[in-house]
Parts: structure tokens; C-alpha cells; sequence
């Protein structure tokens, strides 16, 4: 990876320094902390912004890549320290989500008793013949409120089904990063016969499938970035 000259170098700027700061961190090479840290960002920012290359087209800014390196070239701490950030967001949903769990036996209790007087009054009026309609509203407005089990944000996968990663797609906000370290165990793994789901998330396209139990699922305008890592 050192045989020719890196722009990665040659940065700009804060994020040239940046680059330069963690290859002496890390003694890693330029190319190898330059692609990471921009397959970092695109992971940060593609659900938030697209890029206009020239009037009138807009793509978007997710970033798929490559790093062939062989032992003793420091990828893993590479890697390590530059998704340090992505990996600790997603740790705190998922610790959010699980102590919300932790309540929600309780809080579906509170829930259930309040249901069931508005039920028990409702009824009594129903009986008596005398109007409904302000325990009806009021009844409409604590089902809503049933209290649902919430599902771990997940942004960060490493070799899903794509059924699985279209699932994550749709329930957390349409952006995705796959992250592999055997890029040629995940080529023959369970993405390899639809590794068109990965250009089309690439390109932004609309994603869909359909299922036999739950019906189709589509993701409309997606966000994937990929950082595969092989041996030479």
C-alpha cells in the first residue's frame, strides 16, 4: 500500500491533519487511514446530505471500499479508532432501549388499569343510555398510548441476510454501514447472490421485498455504505 504517492497526504485543511494525527497514531499507512476516515464520514453524514457533481444531478454521498492489506498493516486499529464515534451512538440506543424494556412490564401495567376504567366507564354510561363521547375520546387517547417494546437502533451490520438489512433499513431511518473484515468469506456468504441490493442502496434507489408472512417492504431513497477489508 506504500508503493505510490497518497492523496490522502495531501488533505487539506482539519481533515488533512486529521488524516495525518492518526496515521502517526496508529503507523498505519496514508491510503489506509485516508479510505477509512472518508468511508467514516460518508457513513456519518449520507443520510444527511447528497452531492450535486454538476447542475441538475444529485447523487448520494454513500461511499463503498476496498482495503487490501496484509499482516501487521494496523487496519483493525485503524478501523477501531475511526468508527470509535459510529460504534458508541449505536451503543447508547441500544443501552436506551434496553432500559426502557426494563420498565415496560410495569409501564404496560399502569397502562392496562387505566384502559380498563375508561372501559368499565364507558360501559356505565353505555348502560344508562347517557352520551359517550368525551370517555370515547378519552379511551381513543390511552390506546394509543399503549406502551410497545422498542427495537435496538441498528446502523453498524456485518454480514446480514439482506432481508435482515432491508428490515434495519426501514426501521432506522434508511441508512446503513456493512462493515467486514473477511471481504472474501462475505462475498460467498448470504449477500452474495444479491449484491444488486447493495448497488441499488449505493445509487439511492428504492429497495423492496417481499415476504411471505408480513407482505412487501420497501425502502424508498436508501443510504449504504460498505468498508470490506482482504488479504493479499
Amino acid at each position: 500500500m506504500n508503493q505510490f504517492q497518497s492523496p490522502y497526504g495531501m488533505l487539506p485543511g482539519r481533515l488533512g491533519l486529521f488524516v495525518r494525527d492518526t496515521t502517526d497514531a496508529t503507523q498505519a499507512s496514508d491510503p489506509l487511514v485516508g479510505s477509512v476516515t472518508f468511508t467514516a464520514v460518508s457513513a456519518a453524514v449520507q443520510g444527511h446530505c447528497n452531492v450535486s457533481p454538476k447542475p441538475g444531478l444529485e447523487v448520494p454521498v454513500s461511499l463503498f471500499c476496498l482495503n487490501v492489506c496484509g499482516s501487521g498493516e494496523r487496519k483493525s486499529a485503524v478501523q477501531t479508532l475511526l468508527f470509535k464515534a459510529i460504534n458508541e451512538v449505536q451503543r447508547e440506543r441500544s443501552d436506551a432501549v434496553a432500559q426502557q424494556a426494563d420498565s415496560l412490564s410495569e409501564r404496560h401495567e399502569l397502562w392496562r388499569i387505566k384502559r380498563d376504567a375508561a372501559r368499565a366507564e364507558y360501559n356505565r354510561l353505555f348502560r344508562k343510555q347517557k352520551p359517550t363521547d368525551d370517555i370515547e375520546k378519552r379511551l381513543q387517547i390511552i390506546l394509543k398510548e399503549e406502551p410497545k417494546a422498542c427495537e435496538a437502533h441498528r446502523f453498524v451490520y456485518q454480514d446480514p441476510t439482506w432481508e435482515a438489512l432491508l428490515l434495519g433499513l426501514s426501521k432506522n431511518g434508511g441508512s446503513a454501514v456493512l462493515v467486514n473484515d473477511e471481504f472474501d468469506q462475505f462475498i460467498s456468504g448470504h449477500m452474495a447472490r444479491h449484491l444488486s441490493v447493495l448497488n441499488s442502496g449505493w445509487s439511492g434507489m428504492d429497495l423492496s421485498v417481499d415476504r411471505k408472512t408480513s407482505g412487501s417492504l420497501t425502502v424508498a431513497n436508501p443510504r449504504i455504505t460498505c468498508l470490506f477489508k482482504a488479504q493479499p
